[in-house]
């Protein structure tokens, strides 16, 4: 794997800046006003802990989180030919978890050896918390009119991927 750029962030006064660490880890690091951010990235990532289809939480300091590399940004060319399965299979893991992503979006979106993985948690709260504030920006073109709404982003996504988006 070759070294790649920070991947920054910025979005009402929150950032997390991604940086490949060139042997296998991400280390992703939120600015310091974002403490919310990290508990609900960090929350998520160890109850998914078992799905093929987020990330592994490595290790938790401060505001960084060590992740594993989760593959390339999804594109028409290598979106996997199996992806309304797997992302029904990432779904399932979330309603198992007991929670919504909240930012489903084509940049959230990788693919790490035909593997669809889904990335971003730090606006994931528990199902019951779904109507939680969140920035009014959050996910908006790929978001429900009527709010957030996983699946809904989910195929929304894929189909600007596919279209070349």
């Amino acid at each position: 794997m070759s070294d790649r750029p920070k991947v920054g962030k910025r979005w009402r006064g929150v950032t997390a800046i991604a940086t490949y660490r060139g042997d296998g880890y991400v280390t992703k690091k939120y600015r310091a006003s974002c403490d919310k951010c990290v508990a609900r990235e960090t929350k998520a990532l160890v109850l998914l802990g078992s799905s093929a289809h987020s990330p592994d939480l490595i290790r938790v300091d401060g505001n960084s989180l060590d992740i594993t590399y989760a593959g390339e940004r999804a594109t028409a060319a290598n979106i996997p030919k199996d992806v309304e399965e797997q992302c029904q299979g990432f779904l399932d893991d979330m309603a198992k978890a007991g929670l919504v992503h909240r930012d489903i979006m084509p940049g959230n979106l990788l693919v790490l050896d035909g593997v669809l993985m889904v990335i971003d948690y730090g606006w994931c709260v528990p199902v019951e918390d779904v109507n939680q504030k969140a920035p009014g920006g959050l996910g908006d073109r790929f978001r429900s009119k009527d709010g957030f709404d996983d699946k809904y982003s989910l195929d929304k996504s894929i189909a600007h991927i596919k279209s070349g988006g």
